[in-house]
């Protein structure tokens, strides 16, 4: 007998959310909200300012990746390497590099054109997964051309 295609899709929701709750549990994360980016970047810095996610979740945690913070520490431990992705935590959850980018544009305002455009993108998981290394490339490029090291270097 095969399962109903609903059932399907509700069992591996459940398994989604519950990878992502395990890689991030609020047991081994603080609760909160927490945006770790690449402070050197100048694209980051431009899309941190442009998200305003105060309005939309309350209180954020704006950290540099490349500043000495205890959440940074906490997600190197967990494996996550920095210099391949924004992290967004939302209550122990964490959501990383694309995931990332599609949970901001769900969260983020939309008010202007580029936060409009952002929200329009990336708000499809697919979408995020083929644009984001393209992005990637373009940090990485422009973090060589302004003579900035990788994190943790």
């Amino acid at each position: 007998m095969v399962p109903h295609p609903k059932l399907i899709l509700i069992m591996v929701s459940l398994a989604y959310m519950l990878e992502i709750t395990m890689a991030g549990s609020p047991k081994e994360f603080p609760t909160g909200n927490f945006l770790v980016y690449d402070g050197e970047c100048p694209f980051c810095r431009k899309y941190v300012a442009m998200a305003r996610l105060q309005a939309q979740v309350g209180p954020v945690t704006v950290i540099s990746a490349r500043q000495d913070h205890v959440i940074v520490d906490i997600l190197k431990s967990k494996g996550i390497d920095l210099n391949e992705g924004i992290v967004f935590a939302q209550d122990g959850v964490i959501f990383f590099g694309a995931e990332c980018m599609t949970r901001l544009a769900i969260l983020s305002n939309r008010h202007g054109l580029m936060n409009s455009l952002h929200a329009w993108l990336f708000r499809f998981p697919r979408v995020a997964k083929a644009v984001y290394p393209i992005l990637k490339i373009g940090r990485q490029a422009v973090l060589r051309s302004l003579h900035k090291s990788p994190i943790g270097d």
